[in-house]
């Protein structure tokens, strides 16, 4: 039999009401978390992938969908976290320089969900913060300064640690690297690398950066327009992509591998609006493969070859390489 996944998330959706209609900011969106693994969730700015992540946390009401937690369905979803929250799912954002109160003390800043779950005494809180500071690389003496007086890598690695206060099963990371140079962005990579060995932690790793998802990630959900195009095992998604969008999301990836520069294209055309979505498959407008049933028929999801999910009418490759 096999495991039971860690999260699962199933027809997932979550529409805003405009005066204009409502958006599909995520569009009957299925996937899953297993433990200890690392799935991401790529795709161009303003496809769903923060609200996707923002909903699974409980921070944004789905308006459809389920969301199971270690094989138990949370059956209103809109109290999908209440008690989990922060014990079972916790969240690293973008820009730790905005995620943490600058008037309080790092020490303060990490021990505060400590002090709201449980009742530990001074020492023992001390104690707890000390030991999360030393887990992600930092002293335990910092917890007396102030977060500006830190860089921002040095920020971002205290947001983990108050992410991990609570010793949570999955970390949302949303676009954790994104804010910091290059050289800083692969210590916080290899960091998560290290804490996901160590303590057997799931990501859900939201980012736009291939380059990264290639290097940390287990799995990748490809979206566009609020929908799942393409999902499955990195390295077979990205060694031969099913879904048109996947293959041109990487040949927009600048290379320095000169063989491989005559490959590099952006990616033609505008996203549509999400008030007029066109007809059809989404990214149609776009497609060079697209054909008339593409702009008026909505692909389904299918499992390509027992390993991955595709929606697309005519996927570029039909069986998964060896």
């Amino acid at each position: 039999m096999s495991e039971i996944p860690l999260l699962a998330v199933e027809g997932l959706t979550r529409e805003f009401p405009t005066k204009n209609g409502i958006v599909s900011a995520v569009d009957d969106v299925t996937f899953h978390v297993n433990k200890a693994e690392t799935v991401a969730i790529v795709g161009e700015s303003g496809c769903g992938k923060s609200t996707l992540a923002m909903t699974v946390l409980g921070l944004q009401t789905a308006t459809a969908g389920e969301i199971v937690v270690q094989g138990e369905h949370l059956a209103d979803i809109s109290k999908v976290m209440g008690d989990r929250i922060g014990r079972e799912i916790s969240i690293v954002f973008q820009n730790p320089h905005s995620a943490l109160n600058p008037k309080m003390k790092v020490g303060a800043i990490i021990g505060e969900p400590l002090k709201t779950a449980f009742s530990l005494s001074r020492k023992e809180l001390n104690e707890r913060v000390a030991t999360l500071l030393t887990e992600v690389g930092l002293r335990p003496e910092h917890m007396r300064r102030y977060p500006h007086e830190f860089s921002g890598g040095q920020l971002q690695r205290i947001s983990i640690a108050r992410a991990l206060a609570l010793e949570p099963k999955l970390l949302i990371l949303d676009e954790p690297t994104a804010a910091l140079d290059v050289s800083v962005q692969a210590q916080i990579l290899e960091l998560l690398n290290k804490l996901q060995r160590e303590l057997g932690v799931s990501y859900l790793f939201i980012t736009h950066d291939l380059g990264t998802v290639d290097y940390i990630a287990d799995r990748v959900i490809v979206m566009y327009l609020g929908k799942l195009v393409e999902g499955g095992p990195v390295k077979d998604v990205f060694n031969a992509p099913a879904h048109p969008y996947t293959r041109a999301l990487l040949d927009s990836v600048p290379t320095l591998d000169p063989t491989q520069r005559e490959r590099l294209k952006i990616i033609s055309g505008e996203v549509p609006s999400p008030i007029n979505r066109p007809p059809g498959c989404a990214f149609a407008p776009r497609c060079s493969y697209a054909q008339d049933r593409c702009r008026h028929e909505v692909p389904a999801t299918t499992l390509l070859d027992g390993i991955r999910d595709v929606a697309c009418f005519h996927p570029l490759i039909t069986k998964a390489p060896n």
